[in-house]
């Protein structure tokens, strides 16, 4: 959601000293989310599948960046920054959503001292994800 808010404010911006403070914060909170991606598959993964994970966190990234600029390439002289900036908040914004939708942590949940049927039922799901969504 900050990226969302702070990609936003970069195309409302009246000068440049809040264009550079918006892009920076955005910036900063995009490298920490992508970090934050790699800790939490390397959390709920077997370590059999945590490199195969990380490589396509990494390929989506990748791509997300190439897809980024070719749309730049394609949009930004028809319908000006401003707009571009608009809609290159919108991936972020999409990614929030599905945030609410991912389960807690295996870790989190024994580290934080919740309920232990959360744990359970966590543990399960990585048992699950683990023994039938890849074939070795």
């Amino acid at each position: 959601a900050v990226v969302s808010t702070q990609s936003t404010g970069t195309a409302f911006s009246s000068d440049l000293v809040f264009f550079l403070v918006f892009g920076v914060i955005a910036g900063v909170c995009v490298g920490g989310s992508l970090s934050i991606a790699y800790t939490y598959w390397a959390e709920v993964s077997s370590q059999a599948h945590r490199a195969a994970g990380v490589v396509v966190i990494t390929m989506f990234w990748n791509t997300g960046m190439t897809l980024s600029n070719g749309l730049a390439y394609l949009v930004l002289n028809r319908v000006g920054w401003r707009l571009y900036t608009i809609m290159m908040s919108f991936p972020a914004l999409a990614a929030y959503c599905i945030l609410f939708f991912l389960p807690e942590s295996p870790k989190y949940l024994n580290r934080d001292g919740e309920d232990p049927t959360k744990l359970i039922k966590a543990l399960r799901l990585n048992f699950a994800l683990e023994c039938c969504s890849f074939k070795d």
